[in-house]
């Protein structure tokens, strides 16, 4: 089994650092004054520019450590091992009280699902994640 995969980190601009006055002219400054449109082809012009744009924020309002993007490892299992002995079947009513302390805006999981989709759904979301339960077990 191979090892966990890295991923490469980069480290982000502080955007809102922009709400500073000084800082956003400085900024507006600096892009305005590396900006030109001579007749170059468009797409050369937005990359150019929008690294431009990119490499003022990054002087002007700094960027993050970058360690704030990070996952945490997580181990893949293929073979588990089966419980001994019979599970207790998940009842409603503790789907329904997990969904209610999940919290909102946040990353989603491995199935690729916002809680606010969960959220969305109400009573008919708590009984799909029931039933999806069930058939687990």
């Amino acid at each position: 089994m191979p090892g966990p995969r890295k991923r490469k980190y980069e480290k982000r601009i502080k955007w809102t650092q922009r709400k500073e006055d000084m800082k956003w002219s400085e900024f507006k400054t600096n892009v305005l004054k590396s900006m030109d449109c001579d007749g170059q082809d468009v797409n050369k012009w937005w990359k150019t520019n929008a690294e431009t744009v990119r490499t003022a924020a990054r002087e002007v309002l700094g960027q993050t450590s970058g360690l704030l993007n990070q996952e945490n490892h997580r181990d893949y299992y293929e073979d588990g091992t089966p419980c001994e002995g019979p599970t207790r079947p998940v009842e409603r009513l503790e789907v329904e009280k997990a969904l209610k302390k999940m919290k909102r805006n946040k990353a989603v999981g491995l199935d690729n699902i916002p809680m606010e989709a969960w959220f969305a759904l109400g009573k008919e979301g708590v009984d799909i994640l029931w039933i999806c339960s069930e058939m687990c077990v």
